[in-house]
């Protein structure tokens, strides 16, 4: 499957058009593909969307750059490109801002696939695992 970077500013990033799934609700999303995030780490309001009450998930602290965040750990179905991956964890958290990009990281997604980027023509490619 391959998508085109997209252009926010002067910047072109790898943002994948993804269909959050749980429990017969669904919610779409753009997400940034981060290959150096351990996991997925969206905003608390996605689940609301879900009708996910966040706050029976486990509990999870995580890092980054911008320093440590919390949040609540759930097992959701993701949509990529018509593709089903099931049983992706995921992290809940008011503490990324609410209209930034969410992440998705390896654990339960890009492990299941080759990733190619290909910067020089503004693509990249997930490439299911055998």
């Amino acid at each position: 499957m391959k998508f085109p970077y997209v252009r926010y500013e002067v910047f072109h990033k790898p943002v994948l058009p993804v269909i959050f799934k749980y429990q017969g609700k669904s919610f779409p999303y753009q997400a940034l593909l981060d290959t150096g995030a351990d996991i997925s780490i969206v905003h608390a309001d996605i689940a609301i969307q879900l009708g996910i009450n966040q706050e029976k998930g486990e509990k999870f602290l995580f890092g980054g750059v911008c320093g440590q965040g919390n949040g609540y750990l759930y097992k959701i179905d993701l949509e990529i490109g018509g593709m089903i991956v099931e049983n992706v964890p995921v992290i809940f958290s008011n503490d990324i801002a609410p209209y930034s990009f969410g992440i998705l990281g390896h654990e339960g997604l890009l492990d299941k696939f080759k990733v190619v980027f290909e910067f020089h023509k503004k693509q990249f490619e997930l490439i299911p695992k055998q």
